[in-house]
């Protein structure tokens, strides 16, 4: 997703069993269309919506690297983050700000609250 919410969009259902675990974004298929895609979503998110769009708002946790690894940023429910630069965060208790943008290789969301791995920053404004 292009910054302010434009381009393509990865919209993930939660309804059928409350969470989705997506540990690769390289196995996950753009701008798709019967049997071929024009990529993949592997570092090209530049912005998030936790309010659920019209569906239920959900937590996220975003990875850096494949299979949840490497930086960490926990977004609760209820926010729209039209750019992932300069992203207002904390740390052990230490305000950071720290940026994303197209370095996302991997997240999960729940309609319930996710718990942040030791280590990870959590979207503060």
């Amino acid at each position: 997703m292009d910054e302010w919410l434009g381009g393509q969009k990865l919209d993930k259902d939660v309804w059928s069993q409350g969470y989705a675990n997506i540990p690769d974004l390289t196995k996950e298929g753009r701008g798709c269309w019967l049997w071929h895609c024009d990529g993949n979503w592997n570092d090209v998110i530049s912005s998030l919506r936790t309010d659920g769009g019209g569906q239920s708002p959900v937590d996220l946790l975003v990875f850096r690297d494949v299979n949840y690894g490497g930086t960490c940023l926990y977004i609760p429910k209820g926010w729209t983050l039209n750019r992932l630069t300069l992203i207002p965060a904390v740390n052990q208790g230490y305000r950071y700000y720290i940026t994303m943008d197209n370095d996302i290789s991997s997240f999960k969301i729940s309609k319930d609250t996710l718990t942040p791995p030791p280590g990870c920053f959590t979207f503060r404004p």
